[in-house]
């Protein structure tokens, strides 16, 4: 094998950096003898068209003129990236090249300088970029240079040495230094008829394939492959997504995969070096063999180590024991009996299971990475705790697809240790995700900023899932793994920011819990696995629920609003005496319906008050206290005039009602007809009766007894 020397030049005519498309692959032949086989291939993104202006020369001396350097043309504008991410400009058919062209002739160019450029004009093959042979370059035919290679016998330096001692050169002159790109040296010329060079994706050096006639050590050439092979030799930082076929890391290689970034492998994975994949970032492989030392995968947890908290964590390799995560503590959940079991003893971590893992950050797994469909067993009608099993994140909605059956609901459940809040109970409790969005409970000053935007469930992340009658095993599987969305902090969906969707919450000074409800075409009238989802209670110090036959839920669905009234029963439970309030999050609600606290113990309809609504409550669980209604607006129409014979005052937020006409019932209404305020079933003993309201100074309302009779009043400022 020849010595190879690697020179990256300081740039100094301009450079543009254009990182969806640059040179990844050429093959020359430097005589006469063959020319089949040579092509420049170009790497891109699938289905993407070249920009306008883009085009790929070739600089080399004329084989008839040494010393007078000619360029090639390929007009490469508007040409489309095949699906494989690879174009390809050939001499022959024989190779089968996107672009056929005579140009790809380089019989005779024992040195070149590939490049590609964006020129706004043609540049004919006659144009000289060295008039005057003396390896500087003269005359610039280009406005940016994209991207370029070298093929050199001898550098500049050496080719003077030549000139000053004999007054000749042997090889060709080498531009690299002034157009600032890379360059391989060899010997080109004399015997040896092929020079092949490739780049490699990772580390994104040029790097020899075949030199002459004898391949290099450990490099097969494949026609239009060579470039999806990687040679790691150094110290490398994957600072962008990659993917190639093979991957060798030598003795002396050092690969790291920086935090969210994503290395596909579809082939083998070599390990004689060091490979560290940091928190974040995501191996991607399908059936890949692995040979060689153990690869490194970290993930940082989401609480610290003073804080003795839980995360639910997983086993992104095999074999991997418990105790070698060095945390303080560790749970395992046992379905059957709903309890958490302390791990004992260093047990292995099963691939797929998740385990809660107590008071530790910085989590690091070392090992071969689990491949291949995982299987995990359950128990049938059960809350399981799973875990991802792969160095990747999983798309939610495979996994639901896959394990249809075993599951009744579409629905994962996170655990959100939020320790205790103020001095008072701890508030940690669970996080309930599924396709109309999430909810959470805990402590008011320590919500968690969970971020389910990506469809995903990361690397290492332990989750809940509740299992069907016939759920005794759960899979996870290769057509589940995703490039990227594999952050710390993402792990699920954003859900459709089209559907009308109400959360509500119910909150004190130290902590909350929420609801959600969406309105869609798919949902049902009974229970939908998809978009009704069971509330899965941690701490007792405060809860909300949707009431739904014998089920309390936390995420809803019901069938769109259609100018109907909805009544949803709430079920709360709070520990202690105190104020409490619920909290309003409307989105994409329409402007024609409103949103009331029907509390049944006051019989009244209350409307929130910047989007809030505030209420005094004992301890306890009530189920048959609260009811949230969505009404329409009503439409003010006045269909008889107070008489007379009804009276009404107004003081201190009292309305009093004096008449002796058989009415019930006193609806209240702004001028935008949104309710409110609601009272049914008035007492008129000695024809007067009186309702509390929220009336603010100065606004107009409408008073309605039965729908009989209206009116409006204001209440005066002082």
């Amino acid at each position: 094998m020849k010595k190879l020397y690697l020179l990256l030049s300081m740039a100094v005519l301009q450079f543009t950096a254009y990182s969806q498309l640059e040179i990844s692959e050429v093959r020359v032949h430097s005589n006469s003898n063959s020319n089949d086989a040579d092509y420049i291939e170009l790497k891109g993104v699938p289905g993407s068209s070249i920009p306008a202006n883009y085009r790929v020369i070739s600089i080399g001396e004329s084989p008839s003129n040494p010393g007078e350097v000619r360029a090639r043309v390929q007009n490469i504008a508007g040409e489309v990236i095949p699906a494989d991410g690879f174009y390809t400009i050939g001499f022959s058919a024989s190779i089968n090249p996107d672009l056929q062209t005579s140009e790809a002739n380089f019989n005779g160019f024992h040195s070149m300088a590939i490049l590609l450029i964006e020129a706004s004009s043609f540049i004919f093959s006659s144009d000289n970029i060295d008039e005057d042979d003396d390896g500087v370059v003269d005359n610039i035919l280009w406005e940016n240079l994209i991207d370029g290679i070298q093929l050199a016998e001898k550098t500049n330096a050496e080719l003077q040495d030549e000139i000053a001692g004999s007054g000749s050169r042997s090889a060709p002159w080498d531009y690299s230094t002034e157009l600032g790109i890379p360059a391989l040296y060899g010997q080109v010329g004399g015997n040896k008829t092929i020079f092949h060079a490739y780049k490699d994706p990772i580390s994104g050096l040029w790097k020899e394939g075949w030199n002459g006639d004898v391949a290099d050590a450990g490099n097969v050439f494949e026609s239009f492959s060579m470039a999806n092979h990687s040679f790691i030799s150094s110290s490398v930082a994957l600072s962008s997504d990659a993917q190639v076929t093979n991957l060798t890391v030598e003795s002396d290689g050092i690969l790291t995969i920086s935090s969210d970034i994503s290395l596909s492998v579809g082939g083998d994975i070599t390990n004689d070096g060091s490979i560290t994949f940091e928190s974040g970032s995501s191996l991607v492989e399908t059936g890949a063999s692995y040979s060689g030392n153990a690869i490194i995968f970290k993930r940082t947890s989401q609480h610290s180590m003073d804080a003795l908290r839980h995360n639910l964590v997983g086993s992104p390799v095999a074999g991997f024991s418990l105790e070698s995560l060095n945390a303080a503590d560790y749970f395992t959940y046992e379905e059957a009996s709903n309890t958490w079991l302390r791990e004992t003893g260093n047990p292995t971590m099963t691939p797929g299971q998740g385990y809660s893992v107590v008071g530790k950050t910085d989590l690091e797994f070392s090992g071969t990475p689990n491949s291949g469909m995982v299987s995990v067993s359950a128990t049938a009608s059960a809350f399981k705790m799973l875990a991802n099993p792969y160095p990747c994140a999983v798309n939610i909605d495979q996994f639901f697809s896959e394990n249809n059956a075993a599951l009744s609901s579409e629905t994962l459940w996170l655990w959100n240790d939020g320790g205790s809040e103020g001095g008072e109970r701890p508030v940690s409790d669970y996080i309930t995700i599924n396709s109309l969005g999430e909810v959470q409970s805990g402590g008011t000053g320590s919500k968690s900023s969970s971020n389910f935007i990506s469809g995903s469930i990361g690397s290492s992340q332990g989750f809940f899932v509740q299992t069907s009658a016939s759920g005794t095993a759960i899979n996870f599987t290769d057509a589940m793994k995703q490039v990227g969305n594999n952050t710390d902090d993402a792990f699920f969906r954003n859900a459709n920011s089209e559907i009308s969707k109400v959360k509500l919450s119910l909150k004190n000074d130290h902590h909350f819990s929420e609801v959600l409800l969406g309105f869609l075409e798919e949902a049902s009238s009974g229970l939908d696995k998809r978009y009704d989802a069971e509330k899965f209670k941690g701490t007792t110090s405060i809860q909300l629920g949707i009431v739904n036959d014998d089920m309390i839920l936390a995420i809803a669905g019901y069938s769109p609003l259609d100018g109907d009234k909805r009544s949803i029963d709430l079920e709360f439970t709070v520990e202690t005496d105190g104020v409490y309030s619920f909290e309003l999050d409307a989105k994409n609600l329409s402007a024609e319906y409103q949103i009331l606290i029907h509390d049944k113990q006051q019989n009244v309809y209350k409307s929130f008050v910047d989007n809030k609504f505030e209420f005094f409550s004992s301890a306890g669980t009530f189920a048959d206290r609260f009811s949230l209604i969505i009404s329409p607006n009503q439409v003010l129409g006045f269909p008889s005039a107070l008489t007379e014979k009804v009276q009404f005052s107004i003081s201190n937020n009292f309305l009093t009602i004096k008449t002796d006409l058989s009415v019930k019932n006193v609806n209240i209404y702004d001028l935008q007809g949104r309710m409110v305020l609601i009272n049914e079933g008035l007492d008129f003993s000695g024809n007067t009766a009186t309702v509390k309201g929220d009336f603010k100074k100065g606004v107009t309302y409408v008073i309605k007894l039965d729908d009989q009779y209206a009116s409006k009043f204001m209440i005066l400022p002082n």
